[in-house]
């Protein structure tokens, strides 16, 4: 779930001139616009004249931005006034000296929030972009009378403070693209005048603030999204009448979407994908008259897409990716004139296209492979040139197609003729006499499938009934096993010393340079937020008392790790790397660092390449140890603000340590592009061969070994004795034989009733894991679905049966259990019932279920889990 990306590639269209709008509107009213006040020519001030004055030295402004010799109220870059006065400060855009680690930014923010806090007339303060580095100071509270306040992108981390419901009397209020953790509702729940609040890209949990829906009816612009959010969305949502803008996206929300209740005339825009979000889409969707971007991917909505949505007649955009719905696509979307992405993929929906959804005037992307699709491809309908995305692979579409007319890869796997990589002809037939239509191959195809066909045709169904279970990652995890990203890069070897550090530089700034525009939403922020600032040797030397070994945390085939404090008090942790390796290993860890950043992963605040024999890197210091310390700690230990967990971890926290890893390993096998492998979980094993993403599911599976058992230590060594414990842990671990987990359980725990399935469920998991053949071992994405959803998974087991043909709504993803359930009992599998030449083109996931047919269908086990 992740933190993850903020929006794919299309999602990041500006779909809305009204929406453009809007957010003008509220900037006009908001800030109360600067011009109004810019050739204001009565004196400030003279007590306000000294505040900015001070302001500028201690944000360290460069350049000539704030002349002293002239009038701030109308020559001042991003100062308003009015009447003398300073109404409003604005940072944006403005040159200056970033806060760098060795500065303390909490201590500038506090003393900056004091200088503005001696402007009485202050009504706005926008520093968006101005890296602080720091949290917010408990002083925020001074600056009561504030109507906007926007603090994106400004390097914030830890929790409001307390202070911080003071500012009620905000309208604006913006902490998007931070790294702000904790709840949110006692902080806000006052404030009834907000018309627009933006606290997107942060790591917030707890419920949706529910006082503040609720009585903060002139909410016009809500946005929550890539956070971690849970419970369910409250129904009296329907009372903000004025709601332009909603994104509750890449959170952890359950229960079903309350259309019913949720009578926004003035809706617009609309996300809340990536959730856990289930049932029916309501007919009362119609009742958004105004929505133009509508965005329900990655849930587990059920049912056909509802024929009132064509009452959706400004929709621009409609993605419902990895649903699980089924039926036919509604004949009355061809009323959606201005529809112009069109996304269906990965659901369960069947029936012939209709021809008139080609037609569309507007129509640009389409995308609906992974499906049940059958018929004729309306060829005559189609305009290529008008259609720029257009995927519909996957289905069991027939006819002639032109292999000119559209790339391979999204055609393939249907049943044309004359067309490459299409389903077997047996395949085929078997589809189309199942639902009663005659199909006839004409005519041979190349690169057609035979023999030992791969292909797997029978849908995934799953939903996910445990909304009891919280996964979003405590202290604990965020301490026990947040994942450093590789080894710190050594460098070239003796004769190439006296111009390492040169070369080395100029790679940094190609690096820089070549970022461009693919960042998403999230991370569209300065260098620094990725590689950190520089540091001086001397600078770590005397943070780590000159490397002493009194402050090395461990010494691991990747390099020395070190703890250490800043002057300005901060808490770091220094890896330090002797130089053995190539300048483009170095640079190209450079670019892993660019392009990987999510909240399962450490901060990397800083590096030091200054001298010629040993590079370092520094990052954010973890205040509850690694798993291992926390497992043997038997006290709460206190660090700063934090409260580490004492022993023992109940279960519920050892779940979702095991799900914060798996969320981290997710992010870096199936979000990065290309594929990053983690390869650090074993700290051990050092002339081994070269690591792949089967390796970090393997040490995932000593992990959870150790999360279940209390012995720790399991993923730090790879000797005989860890070798037979593990081979131990592993013979203990049996679907049907429940008690015999408590063998190897934690004699801490108390696991009884649903928790011990919920156990049982971790170790068949940590068994899949650990499959000596690495062909047999599941993705770590399959590993994450199965943790999130252990009872789910649990009763799929207990109650399976001979499936239909179509697996049913209620189903949970099967296929992935395949897998688990093929090294979750005692029995072997042979090696002829699992298919070792999975096709990897795509991100659905089938099984072949179905018992009436599995003679025919070459064989297949019930076992086979394939991943096309």
């Amino acid at each position: 779930m992740a933190f993850g990306r903020c929006f794919r590639s299309f999602e990041r269209m500006d779909i809305s001139i009204s929406n453009t709008r809007l957010l003008l509107w509220l900037f006009l009213i908001l800030s109360r616009s600067e011009s109004v006040y810019a050739n204001s020519i009565v004196d400030i001030d003279a007590h306000e004249m000294q505040s900015l004055l001070t302001l500028k030295e201690i944000l360290q402004l460069q350049g000539d931005i704030w002349q002293e010799n002239r009038n701030p109220c109308s020559s001042w870059l991003g100062i308003a006034c009015e009447d003398g006065h300073v109404v409003s400060v604005s940072l944006f855009s403005m040159k200056y000296q970033a806060v760098g680690p060795s500065q303390n930014g909490s201590l500038m923010l506090e003393k900056a929030v004091q200088t503005l806090s001696t402007m009485s007339f202050l009504r706005s303060f926008n520093a968006t972009g101005f890296e602080f580095r720091g949290q917010l100071p408990d002083s925020l509270g001074k600056l009561g009378k504030l109507n906007a306040l926007d603090l994106t992108g400004t390097a914030l981390y830890g929790s409001l403070p307390a202070s911080f419901k003071l500012l009620s009397r905000l309208n604006f209020l913006s902490l998007a693209k931070n790294n702000l953790t904790g709840s949110i509702s006692p902080f806000v729940e006052g404030f009834y005048n907000l018309q627009y609040i933006d606290l997107s890209c942060n790591s917030f949990t707890s419920l949706l603030p529910f006082t503040l829906f609720f009585k903060a009816s002139q909410l016009m612009y809500v946005d929550l999204s890539h956070n971690g959010f849970e419970g369910v969305i409250p129904p009296f949502m329907g009372n903000l009448v004025n709601l332009r803008h909603l994104a509750l996206g890449h959170n952890f929300l359950q229960g079903s979407l309350p259309l019913n209740h949720l009578k926004w005339p003035h809706l617009e825009y609309l996300d809340i994908s990536n959730n856990n979000l289930q049932g029916p889409i309501a007919d009362s969707i119609s009742q958004l008259k105004s929505l133009s971007y509508l965005n329900l991917a990655h849930n587990y909505f059920t049912g056909s897409i509802p024929s009132a949505i064509s009452s959706c007649t400004k929709l621009q955009t409609l993605i419902l990716d990895r649903n699980l719905l089924t039926d036919k696509l509604p004949l009355s979307m061809i009323t959606l004139k201005n529809l112009v992405v069109l996304s269906l993929s990965s659901n369960n929906l069947s029936g012939r296209i209709p021809s008139k959804i080609f037609t569309l005037p507007r129509l640009t992307t389409l995308v609906l492979s992974h499906n049940l699709f059958f018929g004729m491809l309306p060829l005559n309908e189609l305009k290529p040139a008008l259609i720029q995305v257009f995927d519909i692979s996957y289905n069991f579409l027939e006819g002639d197609i032109p292999e000119s007319l559209f790339p391979v890869e999204k055609i393939m796997k249907n049943c044309f003729q004359g067309a490459p990589t299409q389903h077997s002809p047996k395949a085929c037939k078997q589809f189309y006499r199942r639902i009663g239509i005659s199909w006839q191959e004409t005519q041979p195809r190349s690169g057609s499938s035979t023999g030992n066909n791969t292909f797997t045709w029978l849908v995934q169904g799953h939903t996910r009934k445990n909304k009891r279970l919280l996964v979003i990652l405590g202290c604990a995890a965020g301490g026990a096993f947040v994942l450093v990203i590789a080894g710190f890069c050594a460098l070239c070897n003796e004769r190439h010393k006296g111009v390492l550090n040169h070369e080395l530089n100029e790679g940094i700034r190609e690096v820089v340079t070549d970022r461009g525009s693919s960042l998403d939403k999230c991370f569209q922020m300065s260098f620094s937020r990725f590689l950190g600032e520089p540091f001086s040797y001397d600078t770590l030397s005397q943070a780590t008392n000159g490397f002493s070994s009194s402050n090395m945390l461990a010494n691991g085939h990747s390099g020395e790790l070190y703890k250490g404090t800043l002057e300005a008090g901060t808490n770091i942790v220094v890896k330090r790397v002797y130089t053995a390796r190539k300048i483009e290993l170095y640079l190209k860890e450079m670019e892993i660092f660019q392009r990987a950043f999510h909240r399962r992963l450490v901060t990397v605040l800083g590096y030091c390449i200054s001298e010629p024999d040993e590079k370092f890197l520094v990052y954010e210091h973890m205040p509850c140890g690694d798993l291992a310390s926390v497992l043997q700690t038997k006290e709460v230990a206190y660090e700063g603000f934090y409260q580490c967990p004492r022993r023992p971890l109940d279960w519920i926290t050892r779940l979702k340590i095991g799900i914060g890893v798996a969320e981290g390993l997710t992010y870096l096998h199936h979000e990065c592009s290309p594929p990053i492998v983690h390869g650090s979980l074993d700290h051990a094993d050092e002339e081994s061969t070269t690591l792949d993403r089967s390796k970090d599911v393997y040490d995932f599976g000593k992990l959870l070994l150790e999360l279940l058992s209390g012995h720790s230590g399991i993923t730090e060594r790879r000797d005989y004795q860890t070798d037979s414990w593990v081979e131990w842990a592993v013979s203990l671990i049996n679907i049907h034989d429940k008690e015999a987990l408590y063998q190897l359980l934690d004699p801490s725990l108390v696991v009884v009733g649903d928790f011990l399935d919920e156990a049982l469920v971790m170790a068949v998991v940590a068994k899949a894991c650990l499959n000596p053949k690495v062909s047999k071992r599941p993705s770590i994405r399959h590993t994450l679905k199965a943790l999130r959803n252990p009872m789910s998974l649990f009763q799929e087991e207990k109650t399976r049966s001979k499936l239909s043909w179509i697996l049913s709504e209620q189903s949970w993803d099967t296929s992935t259990f395949g897998v688990f359930r093929s090294v979750g009992t005692t029995s072997s599998v042979a090696a002829s019932e699992i298919n070792d030449t999975v096709s990897n083109a795509g991100n659905s996931i089938y099984l072949v279920q179905n018992a009436a047919y599995v003679d025919e269908i070459e064989e297949l086990s019930l076992r086979d889990i394939q991943e096309v």
